[in-house]
């Protein structure tokens, strides 16, 4: 997370002009070879450079608003966390570096078409791209300097947003569904201790990923912030610091939470319980045992494609798909053998038309969702897994 932010603050009008500038540096834009079978994973032209990875500058964030498509990585300068966007079309090898009027840095995005809404960083402010036009406008949410936003997400046809400092104790939560924004948090029943990441709506209630403090749950009716009970785990919680949700998803009217720290895979049941689809990693309290897990050991994200639900995240990057409702094969590597992302972590993926593109660290990588249903016949899900001394080494990568 971030250990320090810009201290400038930013307020001003709308702006109908953008700002776009070519990707010169490192690797971005080239067109590397492509194989003429074109089957199984790919490059789609955004690689990091060998000085953005040594400055921890891997890609993150993903997603799009038609079929323009935006990434995000975390680039350090000065010393300072500083998240830079890159936007291209659906087919194109070609990546541009877009900016948010007065250079402000990004930090978290909600797509919702033909609009892609983007929170900044220590200025406290959502700003809404237009993809028709690339115009911008400021959504003035009237936050003070110093707040980032952390999370957005769609809530009963407006915005909910997420705001924290590392200064101050309060943690407001915006939402705007009528044209005003209004503290849903000003109780102060929303843990302290950090934002919600990920939030989604369910059967009319939002339910929020807080990252550390467990899944919360809010509707408008009563207006009170409720946790969800934790999910029983194997492992010692006190050895592995817990369970935290990170990524969420709908799939067949369910709700689906992946959790970081080897908790794995849960579905929520009448909105109180847990049902493992994946128990993932299992620690006894000497921490030298380790089970086969079906899923990403750190189930980072989420998405869904044609009755599949795909999940990637850490150790191996690999996204991994599950069937339904006929659930022939249960859990199957997308593609195993044409993966090109190594061991490392897929922080993202979005689905653009017929095809799956991943923030997965060092590169963006895409693959033809037409192939998806012959790809899982021919994959078992995680053969093999690494080394309780590679889960702890690699665990210094994860930076969001």
């Amino acid at each position: 997370m971030l250990k320090a932010f810009l201290s400038t603050s930013i307020r001003g009008a709308a702006f109908a002009a953008f700002f776009f500038v070519s990707c010169v540096s490192g690797e971005h834009g080239t067109n590397p070879p492509v194989s003429s079978e074109e089957w199984g994973w790919r490059s789609a032209g955004l690689t990091a450079s060998g000085t953005d990875l040594s400055d921890n500058a891997g890609y993150q964030r993903i997603t799009h608003v038609g079929l323009q498509i935006f990434a995000m990585d975390a680039k350090t300068v000065d010393g300072l966390r500083k998240y830079r966007m890159f936007t291209s079309r659906q087919g194109s090898m070609i990546w541009d570096t877009l900016w948010i009027p007065g250079k402000l840095a990004p930090y978290s995005w909600l797509p919702d078409s033909p609009f892609v809404y983007i929170g900044t960083q220590e200025t406290g402010g959502i700003w809404r791209f237009d993809t028709r036009d690339q115009s911008w406008l400021d959504m003035n949410t009237g936050a003070d300097s110093g707040f980032s936003v952390i999370g957005m997400a769609k809530f009963k046809g407006g915005i909910i947003a997420s705001l924290a400092s590392p200064d101050k104790e309060a943690r407001p939560i915006l939402w705007n569904a009528t044209g005003k924004w209004i503290d849903v948090n000003s109780a102060g029943q929303f843990p302290l201790s950090r934002s919600f990441h990920t939030g989604i709506e369910y059967h009319g209630t939002f339910y929020a990923a807080t990252y550390d403090t467990s899944v919360w749950a809010w509707t408008p009716s009563d207006a009170q912030w409720k946790k969800i009970q934790d999910p029983s785990s194997a492992f010692d919680t006190t050895k592995h610091d817990g369970r935290f949700p990170r990524s969420m998803a709908v799939f067949n009217d369910s709700l689906y939470v992946g959790f970081y720290n080897r908790t794995g895979v849960q579905k929520l049941v009448n909105g109180s319980s847990w049902v493992p689809v994946d128990s993932c990693y299992v620690y006894p309290k000497d921490g030298t045992t380790i089970a086969l897990c079906k899923t990403p050991a750190d189930a980072y994200t989420m998405t869904t494609w044609n009755n599949h639900l795909l999940v990637a995240g850490t150790w191996s990057a690999i996204p991994v798909v599950y069937m339904a409702p006929a659930q022939p094969k249960g859990w199957a590597l997308l593609g195993g053998d044409t993966w090109k992302g190594g061991m490392g972590t897929t922080y993202d993926m979005t689905v653009v038309g017929d095809t799956l593109y991943t923030a997965s660290w060092d590169a963006v990588w895409k693959y033809p969702l037409n192939q998806l249903d012959s790809s899982v016949t021919k994959y078992s899900a995680y053969p093999t897994i690494p080394s309780s001394s590679v889960l702890v080494s690699s665990a210094s990568t994860a930076s969001k």
